[in-house]
Parts: C-alpha cells; structure tokens; sequence
C-alpha cells in the first residue's frame, strides 16, 4: 500500500512539473517540443479509429520496410486519387500503426491510403532510407496493379521527417527514371513542418545520423529543395509554425520562396504564428485550421484533375 501511494504521487508530481514546465519554457525551443508530446500522444495515440479495410505489404527483407493499405470498410471509393502519407519521428520512431487517425480521416473522405514505413536511424541513414522509397514505389506500382487503381494518380503528403521523405520521392527524378515510374502519376503534395533545406537545420547528432553535416554533399542529396526544376508544375501545400522548435521555419520559408519563382500559382503557403511543431501535427484528432486548410487543398487538387479529364 505504501509503495502504491509513492508511485502516485510520484506519477502526480512528474505530471504536474512538466505541466507547469509547458508553461514557463518558451516556445521555440527543443525543450518545449519535448514536452508538447505529451498531451499530443495522449491524443493521437489513445484514441480509437473507425474500422477500416487494411492490408500489410512488405517491400523488403527488414521488418520495417513494408507499407499499410488502408480503404473505406464498405469498399466505396469515391475519391479519384490515392493518398501516400508518411509519417513523421525524426527518422527514428513511429510506425504506421501508431498513425491511423490519420488514414481514418482520408478514407472517411473516399480515398485510399498508403502509409510507408521505413528503416530508422540510428543504424540506417539516407542512403538507406533512399533505398527504402525506392521500394515504396515498386511496392506502390504492385499495389496499384492487384488492386485495379490504374488512372488514380497520387498525392503525396507527410509531416516533419516524413514530409522530407515524400518530397524527396518526389522531386528526385533520376530516381523515378530509374524505376520506370512515370513521374506524371503524381498530383500534388503536402507539407506539414518539413525538412525541405537541410541547410536551415540545427546541426544536431540525429541530423548527423541521418545525412552528416548539414553543409555536406550528403546533405543537398537529402535536402529536397535541391532537386527542384524550373518546370516544376504540382500544387503545393506547405505549413509551417513560426515558432518550432525542432524544424526551423526557415525550411519551408527557402523552399517556398525557391518554388515562388518556378510556379508561383502552384504554392500555397500557410504560416502558422507563434505555432510550435506539434501545432502543424493536431489535425488528425482536432478540427483546427490545419484541418481545414488541407481538406480544402485536397478538395482543389480533387476539382482541378478531374476538369482535365
């Protein structure tokens, strides 16, 4: 009995102290973040999704390199993309699992989805993570085929690492020439707090991890600012909080400002003020202004394919 009353007061005073620390440490800073977990993973992962249909594929030989299939239960399609999401973990945690309030919120509106995993650092970095999205789009193109979505084109999205990931998927044509996808089946794309310019990053033990110093070759390699082109044509979604402590805003501020001079219609960008990382990560549980600014960019991306045809 006594030992259950210090283990709940103990638990009380660790709740209270980094409660009160929420409110003193300014935003901004790593420590705020780290703190900021806590009420958002007793959100997005403590809530149970809606059942939906859902099948694991495997693209390689390590248990994390496989991707979950997600559709609406009933088998009603409505949507005429796919979405590929990734989510986000700094390279190093999370899994699919763990994010399907996020798939719930795309099937509940009629698309499938595909959420990648990937190998995580610190054992593997981005030349094996490079390797992982080369398997992600083979396994897509074998998705595509067994599950008859020929004529649906994707639209790639993702938060923080994960973000980074899907454009790198993206805008890195050399690669897709080299697997043969056709680089056209791509709709537009999705950007929450994202890596896009390494450059901008702190240079931290875990970026070095993932691409060594963020000034190195290794690093525009990683850095999906790089690969851009002059006839860069998708719609664009980037948002960003002016206040996050883990990926400076000047990431997405270099990219867009980069992508302004490419196809200044194709780029929306929606700054979040004094909005902290985990600010651009609330949508899959809360209805907030994150939400509806993607609901109404996929909604636009939805229109303006389906008048072309």
């Amino acid at each position: 009995m006594i030992l259950f009353v210090i283990f709940l007061v103990s638990i009380l005073f660790i709740a209270l102290t980094g409660y009160i620390l929420w409110w003193i440490v300014p935003k901004g800073t790593m420590l705020y973040e780290a703190l900021d977990l806590i009420p958002l993973w007793s959100n997005q992962f403590t809530r149970t999704p809606s059942p939906m249909w859902e099948k694991k594929y495997n693209y390689g030989k390590h248990w994390r390199q496989y991707v979950l299939l997600n559709k609406p239960l009933d088998g009603e399609i409505t949507k005429d993309h796919v979405i590929v999401y990734f989510h986000g973990g700094a390279w190093r945690v999370g899994k699919p699992e763990l994010f399907r309030l996020n798939a719930q919120l795309f099937v509940n509106q009629g698309y499938t989805v595909i959420m990648p995993s990937h190998r995580r650092l610190p054992l593997y970095g981005y030349k094996h993570l490079r390797e992982d999205l080369d398997g992600i789009l083979s396994i897509i193109q074998e998705i595509y085929k067994e599950h008859h979505l020929e004529g649906k084109k994707i639209i790639l999205g993702g938060i923080s690492s994960g973000a980074n990931l899907a454009a790198l998927m993206l805008y890195n044509r050399e690669a897709l020439k080299k697997l043969n996808f056709p680089r056209h089946l791509f709709a537009g794309i999705f950007l929450f707090a994202a890596p896009l310019d390494l450059k901008q990053m702190r240079d931290t033990r875990f970026l070095r991890f993932y691409c060594g110093n963020p000034q190195s070759e290794q690093a525009q390699q990683a850095s999906p600012i790089s690969y851009l082109q002059t006839d860069e044509c998708l719609p664009v979604l980037c948002v960003h909080g002016t206040s996050d402590g883990l990926v400076p805003f000047g990431n997405s501020l270099s990219f867009v400002k980069r992508y302004r001079e490419i196809a200044p219609e194709k780029i929306d960008f929606k700054i979040l003020h004094n909005a902290t990382h985990l600010d651009a990560s609330r949508w899959s549980y809360q209805d907030d202004e994150v939400r509806k600014t993607l609901m109404n960019w996929l909604e636009k991306v939805e229109n303006v394919n389906n008048s072309k045809k």
